[in-house]
């Protein structure tokens, strides 16, 4: 009897200090120990031959000179790696810390500055950091590649800038309410325009999604920022805007560039693709993306992470309850947006999905996996829609019963995860399963927000759409560029990608969370609650613990590649010492395989564009 008196803040309190704060700190703490101990075990490789050795020879401007002239216009990444070229081999172990450090930094500082700009309370300082490290995890886990994080050039082109991004972002959240006169907003505005400049020049994709980003920032301020500082918004985004442009323009009339065109003179010779093979290529790519495994992984993981910590951290005192104590009732339309999408997605599964190109009338067992998830959905959303008055009555009579509806949907979308990380499950089944998983969050999301009275309604929502279009508009970025460019999706440029997929879930379970809470604070729902909150811990906690010891697994091949990486470099530089010429390098043998992208091992490679520095190269490498 006592213990179902007590308050849910009360219950959430507990729950948080004694089951999961420890569990959640003590996996935080060693997703973020494991990827600094395979830091520790990362080499300089490829292209970090050449650019560390022009840095020493040339220092940081005569660096960004030489490669502005000679092959690429990206300023900010040569003028670093001049002043970085010091640590020489130690340079890949520095960023990976460096990275990881700032990262966590900006994470953490953007949320607390954040909320506070939003007009929200403070938050303690351990869940704000559990956060930030989370989205740390979750986003280095679902790298296509990690040679965003362990391979030092790519580090500094992909990786960095997202550090430094976040960073700015904080501060700017911090320092704008503050500027009240002209002059210091001006200034303000110079400032981040300079910085949005300087790191729009570390690679051209990336500059291309930080343009993309303070686009979506425009939309976010509309949707989200108080309307008494809207305009500072509009001005400090746009300033940075047509400074990232400038920093487009910059590299790409960096005389290097044509330069390095000219000289392929292959190019020339190659079939021009027509617009609908880049469309349906396009397409491909980005259903690859959709149903990347580590990808929902953490999408997912944040999704059901931020619908606990949100649940946990909202007491009734921070939001103001509805104006009536009225009912949970389902609305039509989002029921009636799931049917039709289902019917949609019924056509496609029955106009020939099999994965046997003369199977006739008939499904493969994978196909069968995708029919049955769409029949189920059809029949309860059916169902809903024809019986919907007689539930809405039954929730009328018995109105904290509305929480049934979150705990199986959510309990089918964790399903539908399952489902799509089979091996047996062939791409277009996962395609259709995933698409089914996206529409039940937004289903939900929409019909507790309708539930919801009030001027907030909209200003909770908001979050989840922006996020969705971040995501969206990274995704097609990425895709787009890889698709002129090369003809295909350049991967380790995705570093973006998955923290957007991740940011997105977290703000999505914050949404559906914080929707659930007001609910709840009209009618009362507490053991349903209580479920919801350790339900969603549970989920996240084995993604990120399944995460963690799938990560793991690369332990051997690093410290084996390490190892072998510094037996052939001691060996080197006791023969130059001792004046015996190498005629040619021994080739590593041993390459870790989230590292085995590109197989660039010796050290001068063919792609150095000069024979002073390949003559460098020699000169220090060799007797």
């Amino acid at each position: 009897m006592m213990a179902h008196s007590q308050p849910l803040n009360y219950w959430q309190s507990r729950f948080w200090r004694r089951s999961a704060w420890p569990i959640f700190a003590g996996l935080a703490l060693i997703s973020l120990i494991l990827v600094l101990y395979l830091g520790s075990h990362s080499r300089i490789k490829g292209d970090d031959f050449c650019h560390l050795s022009s840095g020493l020879e040339y220092g940081p401007w005569g660096n960004l000179l030489y490669w502005r002239n000679s092959f690429n216009g990206s300023y900010s990444y040569y003028f670093l790696h001049g002043l970085t070229a010091p640590l020489d081999t130690l340079a890949p172990l520095a960023f990976v810390a460096i990275n990881i450090v700032a990262w966590l930094f900006g994470l953490a500082w953007l949320i607390v500055a954040g909320r506070r700009f939003l007009g929200g309370e403070s938050l303690p300082l351990a869940p704000v950091t559990l956060v930030a490290a989370a989205l740390l995890w979750f986003t280095i886990y679902g790298l296509v590649t990690q040679h965003s994080i362990y391979f030092y050039s790519a580090a500094t082109r992909h990786t960095l800038p997202i550090a430094a991004l976040l960073i700015a972002l904080a501060a700017c959240c911090e320092f704008l309410a503050r500027l009240h006169s002209t002059r210091g907003f001006a200034l303000g505005c110079l400032i981040f325009a300079l910085f949005a400049f300087v790191n729009a020049g570390m690679a051209e994709v990336f500059a291309v999604l930080q343009l993309a980003l303070f686009t979506a920032l425009l939309a976010a301020a509309y949707m989200m920022i108080p309307q008494a500082v809207q305009r500072k918004c509009y001005a400090i985004i746009i300033s940075g805007w047509a400074a990232n442009c400038l920093a487009l323009i910059t590299m790409l009339s960096a005389p290097g560039v044509a330069r390095r065109l000219a000289s392929f003179k292959s190019w020339t010779s190659m079939p021009q693709r027509s617009y609908a093979d880049m469309l349906h290529q396009s397409l491909e790519h980005i259903q690859s993306l959709f149903i990347d495994a580590e990808l929902n992984a953490g999408f997912f993981g944040m999704f059901f992470f931020g619908v606990f910590m949100t649940l946990a951290f909202r007491s009734p005192h921070l939001a103001p309850p509805l104006p009536s104590r009225r009912s949970f009732q389902l609305a039509a339309l989002p029921l009636w947006l799931g049917f039709l999408g289902q019917l949609l997605l019924a056509l496609v599964l029955w106009s020939g999905l099999s994965a046997n190109p003369l199977a006739q009338d008939r499904l493969s067992p994978v196909v069968a996996v995708a029919v049955g998830v769409n029949a189920l959905l059809l029949l309860n959303l059916g169902a809903s829609i024809v019986a919907r008055r007689e539930l809405n009555a039954y929730l009328l009579d018995k109105p904290s019963h509305w929480a049934a509806m979150p705990i199986l949907t959510l309990g089918m979308i964790v399903l539908l995860f399952g489902l799509a990380q089979l091996d047996s499950i062939a791409p277009q089944a996962a395609t259709i399963i995933l698409v089914n998983k996206s529409l039940l969050i937004f289903i939900l999301l929409w019909q507790f927000n309708i539930n919801r009275s009030g001027t907030r309604k909209a200003k909770t929502i908001a979050p989840a759409v922006w996020g969705f279009l971040v995501m969206c508009m990274s995704a097609a970025v990425v895709v787009g560029v890889g698709e002129v460019i090369r003809g295909r999706v350049y991967l380790y440029t995705l570093s973006f990608l998955p923290f957007a997929s991740a940011f997105t879930g977290f703000l999505w379970g914050l949404a559906l969370a914080s929707a659930i809470h007001q609910i709840h604070a009209a009618t009362p729902a507490t053991r349903a609650t209580r479920l919801l909150m350790s339900g969603s811990a549970g989920v996240a906690i084995a993604i990120w613990v399944a995460s963690l010891a799938g990560y793991a697994g690369n332990i051997p091949q690093f410290e084996q590649y390490s190892q072998a990486w510094d037996e052939r470099h001691e060996l080197i530089l006791a023969r130059r010492d001792s004046g015996v010429f190498l005629s040619k390098v021994p080739e590593l043998t041993v390459m870790p395989d989230i590292l085995d992208y590109s197989r660039e091992l010796d050290y001068w490679q063919a792609s150095c564009a000069s024979d002073d520095i390949t003559a460098f190269l020699e000169e220090r490498y060799r007797a």
